[in-house]
């Protein structure tokens, strides 16, 4: 299998309600369920099979997985017959949805006649996110196999990592001054030459008052 390489980025949306793209498949499901409604009989089945019977007509089958790494929450999964720049990666509400299009043409020719038909095929997922993530920085990969990998950093990691690390380096510098302290004592005591290595407080000096009348 190809490994993934670096795209284009997606499309990402962040506001505060999903936009046409989501309304839009939607509607096309709820259109294809009514019409599914209408064309069976009574005893054949619900209105809940109506709908699920029009998702596997509408959308493509598309199984994406998310994964929580850490520092990036992962989304990854077989999307063949999309490319980076048909797919729509939405944020709203700590939700994620992965939606994406492409349209097919072909052309046929039949007794002199020219036939064009095209057809369009869909897909959606969506997530509850395990924690804020840094939109700015989604990044989108995907191979000629049809491979994806979205990766999405979590808000306030980098800076969090940045005050962890100067807090443990305070301590390490200190440690590091003090060993280097008790190394030169050690050397003076072994050369018998303590004076230079530990430095001795000196008295102050003591003025006498004359005595003479």
């Amino acid at each position: 299998m190809a490994s993934p390489t670096p795209t284009t980025k997606p499309v990402v949306h962040v506001r505060d309600s999903f936009g046409d793209s989501f309304h839009k498949i939607q509607n096309m499901i709820r259109e294809r369920a009514y019409y599914n409604f209408l064309n069976r009989s009574s005893h054949d089945g619900d209105s809940l099979t109506d709908w699920f019977q029009a998702r596997s007509e509408v959308l493509s089958d598309i199984d994406l997985q998310l994964k929580d790494q850490g520092k990036n929450i992962v989304v990854e999964g077989g999307v063949t017959g999309f490319t980076p720049q048909e797919i729509e990666v939405e944020v709203c509400d700590g939700e994620l949805r992965v939606s994406g299009s492409h349209k097919e043409t072909s052309i046929s020719k039949q007794d002199g006649n020219t036939e064009s038909k095209s057809q369009t095929r869909y897909f959606y997922q969506s997530f509850p996110l395990p924690a804020a993530v840094n939109e700015d920085k989604i990044q989108l990969k995907s191979s000629r196999s049809g491979t994806l990998k979205l990766t999405l950093p979590k808000k306030g990691l980098a800076s969090a990592n940045k005050v962890s690390a100067k807090s443990r380096a305070a301590p390490s510098k200190l440690k590091k001054a003090a060993t280097g302290s008790k190394a030169k004592i050690a050397k003076a005591k072994a050369t018998g030459n303590t004076r230079k290595a530990v430095p001795v407080a000196k008295k102050p000096a003591v003025k006498r008052k004359s005595t003479r009348g």
